[in-house]
């Protein structure tokens, strides 16, 4: 690890620290980039109404995965020079992926509901959600 990479905003963190902090940097690219999926799959455009609710499924199934495994599994206890950032970092990005979770638990009704209108026939082409 270079000293870039344990320097973060003028301060230098331990290596455990720069490895947290590192790890949930990498989870919240991995968090935007979910967001853009769920962004295409809004679209609707080439998915059918089936298509969209399994690939919210997806979707949530890998945040829950995140939630439960990948983060929690970064610690913060045992940190010193970057213990709060950590912490505040582990908490923001726990907040983001329960609000994209949120959008995504009414992206699933929408669907739903639009499934059943439409006769429960979810080969039915996209709907703009």
């Amino acid at each position: 690890m270079g000293d870039d990479e344990r320097t973060r905003l003028g301060r230098a963190y331990s290596v455990r620290s720069a490895h947290a902090i590192g790890t949930l940097e990498r989870l919240d690219e991995e968090l935007r980039a979910l967001t853009g999926t769920l962004q295409n799959i809004r679209s609707g455009k080439n998915l059918t109404l089936g298509n969209q609710r399994d690939e919210l499924a997806q979707i949530y199934g890998t945040l829950d995965a995140m939630m439960c495994a990948r983060i929690d599994a970064v610690t913060t206890d045992e940190l010193t020079s970057g213990k709060n950032d950590a912490r505040q970092g582990r908490k923001d990005l726990i907040a983001s992926v329960v609000k994209l979770q949120d959008c995504v638990e009414a992206d699933v009704k929408r669907v739903k509901a639009e499934i059943a209108k439409q006769g429960n026939n979810p080969q039915l082409p996209g709907v703009q959600l």
